[in-house]
């Protein structure tokens, strides 16, 4: 299993497509290691001016979440960045 950011658990893949794939972990600095779901972005363009669109898009798909996590839908917490961030 991978350990996230130093705290997420990837416990499986619950989907993939377009540009990122979606999984399901448990929050390891929880006491009751809440289950959270994790978006990866993965793009595969060798464009750089797509490939910062793409980025900006992701980022504003982010933000959004957070404003939707004030309608108490599910609760967001944080973006992770990283050229070397691999999940499995």
């Amino acid at each position: 299993m991978t350990l996230l950011n130093n705290r997420y658990q990837v416990l499986r893949v619950l989907g993939s497509g377009g540009f990122g794939k979606t999984f399901l972990a448990e929050d390891t600095q929880m006491p009751s290691s809440k289950r959270c779901v994790i978006k990866q972005l993965i793009p595969v363009i060798n464009n750089p001016q797509l490939y910062q669109l793409v980025q900006e898009r992701f980022q504003k798909e982010a933000e959004m979440l957070n404003v939707v996590t004030k309608l108490y839908i599910f609760k967001y917490s944080s973006i992770i960045k990283g050229k070397n961030v691999n999940i499995s």
